[in-house]
Formats: C-alpha cells, sequence, structure tokens
C-alpha cells in the first residue's frame, strides 16, 4: 500500500495539487499500488494537469515518487536595455563561447559549476569608464546526467466479483438531485461509469435536463508477475524521454541504460553525455551598477 508520496520537479504547480490529482487518480495514500501503473498515472496526470508537459511515477516499496517537468511559457519580454549578466544553469566543461554583447569570463575546455558567470554585464575599456551592457550570447557546454528509477516486478489485474449498483440524477441547468441520498457504493475497489442521458428529439429539441446514470463495479486486485524484459523496455522509454525534456536546448550524444534487481524491485539507472546552452541570463540590481561604476 501507498503511505507516503514524493514530488519531484515542481516549479509553480504545489506538491499538493499533484497529490490531490493522483488521489483523484485513484494513487492516494493508502491505496493498493499494484492497482495501478505508471502509463495509467503519467496519462492521467497530463490530462488532469494541463500545465504538465511531462510525467513518470516510481514505486519503490511503500513510496510513490513521481517526477514532472512543467510547460514553459512563453518567455516575457526582457528589456535589452537593461544591463544584465549571463551565469551557468548546469555545471560542465565549456566547449564554445559566443558572445555578442558583453565580456566573456570562460574559455573553451574550462570547468564551470552552475551560477558561475559566463559572459559579463561589465565591460572594462582602456580610454575611459567601465561599460555596463546586457550581455547577450551563447555558451555550449558539456553536461552530464544520471537518473534512476525504480519498479516494483509484481503488478496486479483486476478480478470483477460480479457485483454491480447503479445510482441516478437528474441535472436541471447547473443544478443536480439524487435519487441516492447518501447510500453507500460497494466497499474496496470498484470501476466508475457515468452515462448521461439527455431530454431531446434528435434534430428538433433539447431540454436542460439530464439523467445520469452511475455505475460501479467492484473487483479485486489480483498481484501478478510482470515481465522484466518489458518492464525495461518501459522504464528505458521513460527515462529517455525525461531526458529530453531536460535537455531542451541542446542534444544528446550519448546514453545508456543499466538495470539492477533487488528484493522484486527493478533499477534503472540512466547515464547520458549532452551539449547544450548552459547560459541563463540575471539582471544587475541597483546596488551592482552602482558598485560597478565606482570601481
Amino acid at each position: 500500500f501507498v503511505w507516503d508520496i514524493r514530488v519531484v520537479g515542481n516549479e509553480t504547480l504545489s506538491k499538493g495539487e499533484i497529490v490531490r490529482t493522483l488521489s483523484d487518480c485513484g494513487a492516494g495514500i493508502g491505496s493498493f499500488w499494484p492497482a495501478f501503473t505508471g502509463d495509467s498515472l503519467r496519462n492521467e496526470l497530463l490530462l488532469r494537469l494541463p500545465e504538465l508537459r511531462w510525467a513518470a511515477g516510481n514505486y519503490d516499496s511503500s513510496t510513490i515518487t513521481v517526477i514532472v517537468r512543467e510547460r514553459r511559457e512563453k518567455p516575457e519580454m526582457v528589456d535589452e536595455h537593461q544591463p544584465a549578466h549571463i551565469v551557468a544553469e548546469r555545471s560542465g566543461i565549456v566547449e564554445q563561447v559566443s558572445a555578442l554583447m558583453g565580456k566573456p569570463q570562460v574559455q573553451a575546455h574550462q570547468t564551470v559549476l552552475a551560477g558561475e558567470p559566463l559572459i559579463s554585464g561589465a565591460v572594462p575599456s582602456t580610454f575611459g569608464d567601465t561599460q555596463i551592457v546586457h550581455a547577450y550570447g551563447t555558451v555550449q557546454a558539456r553536461t552530464w546526467y544520471e537518473i534512476r528509477a525504480n519498479r516494483s516486478l509484481t503488478g496486479a489485474e483486476k478480478s470483477y466479483t460480479g457485483r454491480e449498483k447503479h445510482r441516478f440524477a437528474l441535472t436541471f441547468g447547473t443544478k443536480r438531485v439524487n435519487f441516492y441520498g447518501n447510500s453507500r457504493i460497494y466497499g474496496g475497489d470498484c470501476d466508475k461509469i457515468i452515462e448521461e442521458f439527455p431530454l431531446s428529439v434528435p434534430g428538433v429539441f433539447t431540454l436542460p435536463v439530464t439523467l445520469v446514470r452511475e455505475t460501479y463495479r467492484q473487483y479485486e486486485p489480483i498481484p501478478v508477475e510482470r515481465s522484466a524484459e518489458e518492464l525495461q523496455s518501459e522504464m528505458e522509454a521513460e527515462l529517455r524521454g525525461y531526458l529530453d525534456s531536460l535537455v531542451e536546448d541542446g542534444s544528446v550524444m550519448s546514453a545508456s541504460v543499466r538495470f539492477s534487481e533487488k528484493n522484486g524491485v527493478l533499477t534503472a539507472t540512466l547515464s547520458a553525455e549532452c551539449l547544450e546552452d548552459i547560459g541563463r541570463t540575471v539582471l544587475m540590481d541597483a546596488g551592482e551598477i552602482e558598485q560597478i561604476q565606482m570601481e
């Protein structure tokens, strides 16, 4: 059963929003984790949270780790006359520096760490004061990634008990009238099927009245052993997809995936070398500008 949910990679979406959505998908705290798959969780999350462009779920014992990547909004227009530096967003080894504006702080074959300056917006002048500009350019660097994922070799299939229950309701415009009161559905796991029957004569008229029928089909999750080869293929595809979502402004030069198994849990580790632009623009504040002018 699931007793802990971890969320990795969210920036604007809160962990609470993602956890609540998982619960709506049937993967909440206390749920029987073999009853769902990584594919089903990913598809449900992407469908219910349009802010996401990639998602995956890993299982380890009683913990689900959900890795997400959010859609990037259209970047805000930045005043190119506002002073700025370019710093390293990731660590790597510099391959090429192309500074269209500003003073390069690094050169090819140099190792840089995340946060280090790459192109400075303060350009010294031999014949006058230091010029303060909006640094602009690219810094191509080799970067390395190592990503892991865990999956259990034991899955589950639904075994229907044959028990079904129906509940009915009527909707009048935006109002709903339930005919079942607070009657309980079956305990345990159920499939929920909703059918709507609007009051209408096709091609003639449609009234704002709809009959709603909810059908609950009870099932029991039956543990089954999953094929290691099939699971490896699925996990490798997910890891490579996640890597591609991380390296948007570059390319993957080489990547390999290795697998290990312990206590019925399959672990996949992807190691990759990439070439990407690691530069990120950081605007100067008034204090920094004043200090440069005084030097």
